[in-house]
C-alpha cells in the first residue's frame, strides 16, 4: 500500500496444499520446530514489527498463539509474510528494505535463517511478494514502481535475475501487489492507475504487458493486492477508494466484471490477502485494525463469516496475511507424460498429469504448451488449458491442441512446436502455497 502521508507442455499446477501448536514464548525466547499446523493465521503487523500468529479457525478478540518478534529477527515494519509448504516464513520489511525468512515453527525474538538485503537487491520499501512454484521469489517495490525476481535460494546482497520497471510497463508509480501463477504469469496491482497489468512468463526490464484488466466495468479502485487462486481465480483487494474486493475467473481480462465483488461496511483501508484451504477470503484492514474472514462464495454487501479484531490480537496497522496450507509431507506429486516427444503442424498432441501420495489433494490444474527451445519455460505459452478441478490421487489428461503453424525464426517468440523440435516439458513441481 502506498503510505505517503497515510503513513513445451508444462503444467502449471495449483493446488490446495495445506503446514505443532507452540506455547506463547516471551519476547527473549528463541523456538523453531515443526512446521505450524494447517490453516494456522500468519499476520504481518506492521506498526509493531512482529509476525503473529494465531491458532486454525481463530475469530473475535483472541490473542496470538504466539509471534516472531524482538530485536534479533530483523523485522522492520513488515509488508508481507508468505509460508511454503515446509513451513519457511518469508516476510517483506518495508521499513527495511529486505527479505528475511525464518525456519518451520520459528517463535520468539528468532534470528532469521536468511536475509535478502543491500544495495544489489533494488529494494525500495518491499511491499507485496509472491513465491512461484520452483521458489523464485517476486518483490514489489512501492516506492520505485518496479518488481524484482530472484532465484530461488538468494541470500545476501543478492542482484535480481529480473526486474520490470520503466514506462512502458503501464506503472501508474505504486507497486503494491505480486501475485504468479503456477506457469510464471506475473499480475501486478497498478494501484494508481486503478488496474491489473500481466506479463508474460520471463517478463524482464522495461517489458510491455501482455494484457491489462481495466475499466468501468471491472469495479477496480486502488488495486492493493492481487493474488491467484486454487483454481485460477484472481483475488484483488481494494483499498479505502472502495474498500472490496473483487474475484476475476480465470483469464480475464480488459474492462470485464468481476465473477464475485465483496462490498461491506465497517472497513476503513483493505489492504492484503490470504485464501484458505476451502477458498474462504481474508484481507487486513490496515488502519481498522482487524482481520475479518468472507466466505468463498460471499458476493455484494456481504457479512464476514469471522473476524479478528479487539486489543487482545494486538494489532497496530495489521499488513500481511497467509493461511498455512498442508504439510510437505501430506502434500502430493506430480509427474507428467506427453504423447510425443515431438510435434508438428496439424499433428495434435496432449498430456496426462498423474498425482499421487497425496492426503485427498484438490484444487486446480492447468496444462501449457511451450514452443521449442524454450527449455525454462520462460516465454509465453503457445497453448493454456482450461482450469480442471483436482479431487484426489490420480490421472487427469489434457485436452488435445493441434499447432496451426510453423515455429517462427530463431530470436522471435515460439508459438508452436515443429516436426524436429522437441515439446519443450521440464516437469513443474507442486507450488508452496500461498
Amino acid at each position: 500500500m502506498s503510505r505517503l502521508s497515510r503513513l513445451s507442455l508444462g503444467v502449471g499446477v495449483s493446488l490446495i496444499l495445506s503446514a505443532g501448536v507452540l506455547p506463547l514464548l516471551g519476547t527473549a525466547v528463541a523456538q523453531a520446530a515443526a512446521p505450524y499446523p494447517e490453516g494456522t493465521i500468519y499476520v504481518a503487523d506492521y506498526g509493531s514489527s512482529a509476525i503473529d500468529i494465531f491458532a486454525p479457525g481463530s475469530t473475535g478478540d483472541v490473542a496470538p498463539e504466539t509471534a516472531i518478534a524482538g530485536n534479533l529477527t530483523g523485522l522492520n515494519a513488515p509488508g508481507d509474510v508468505k509460508v511454503t509448504s515446509t513451513g519457511v516464513v518469508y516476510v517483506a520489511n518495508y521499513g527495511g528494505d529486505s527479505v528475511t525468512e525464518y525456519a518451520p515453527g520459528a517463535s520468539g525474538n528468532v534470528a532469521p535463517i536468511n536475509t535478502i538485503s543491500g544495495s544489489n537487491t533494488g529494494f525500495a520499501s518491499p511491499d507485496d511478494m509472491s513465491l512461484a512454484p520452483d521458489g523464485t521469489l517476486y518483490v514489489g517495490n512501492d516506492s520505485s514502481g518496479s518488481v524484482d525476481v530472484f532465484a530461488p535460494g538468494a541470500t545476501g546482497n543478492a542482484t535480481p535475475i529480473r526486474t520490470i520497471s520503466g514506462p512502458n510497463t503501464g506503472f501508474g508509480g505504486d507497486i503494491d501487489g505480486v501475485g504468479v501463477d503456477a506457469a510464471g504469469t506475473l499480475f501486478v496491482a497498478n494501484t494508481d492507475d486503478s488496474s491489473i497489468v500481466v506479463f508474460a512468463p520471463g517478463a524482464n526490464g522495461d517489458a510491455t504487458p501482455e494484457y491489462t484488466i481495466a475499466g468501468g466495468l471491472t469495479g477496480l479502485a486502488g488495486p492493493d493486492d492481487v493474488i491467484v487462486g486454487f483454481d485460477g481465480k484472481l483475488y484483488v483487494s481494494n483499498d479505502y477508494l472502495a474498500n472490496s474486493i473483487d474475484v476475476f475467473g480465470p483469464g480475464a481480462m480488459g474492462n470485464v466484471a468481476p465473477l464475485q465483488n465483496i462490498t461491506t461496511s465497517g472497513f476503513n483501508y483493505l489492504d492484503d490477502l490470504g485464501l484458505d484451504a476451502n477458498g474462504n477470503i481474508y484481507v487486513t484492514d490496515y488502519e481498522g485494525h482487524q482481520v475479518p474472514e468472507f466466505a468463498a462464495n460471499a458476493n455484494g454487501a456481504s457479512t464476514p463469516i469471522g473476524n479478528l479484531v479487539g486489543s487482545n490480537t494486538t494489532f497496530d496497522n495489521p499488513e500481511g496475511v497467509f493461511i498455512a496450507g498442508p504439510p510437505a509431507a501430506t502434500s502430493a506429486t506430480v509427474t507428467t507424460a506427453v504423447s510425443a516427444s515431438q510435434i508438428g503442424v496439424s499433428t495434435p498432441t496432449s498430456d496426462t498429469a498423474t498425482f499421487a501420495g497425496g492426503t485427498s489433494p484438490t484444487g486446480s490444474l492447468v496444462f501449457k504448451l511451450f514452443g521449442p527451445g524454450d527449455t525454462t519455460c520462460s516465454n509465453a505459452p503457445a497453448y493454456t488449458s482450461p482450469v480442471q478441478t483436482v479431487s484426489g490421487d490420480g490421472q487427469y489428461p489434457s485436452p488435445s491442441f493441434t499447432p496451426t503453424q510453423q515455429a517462427p525464426t530463431a530470436g522471435r517468440r515460439s508459438t508452436a512446436a515443429t516436426p524436429t523440435t522437441p515439446l519443450s516439458r521440464p516437469p513443474v513441481a507442486i507450488p508452496p502455497r500461498r
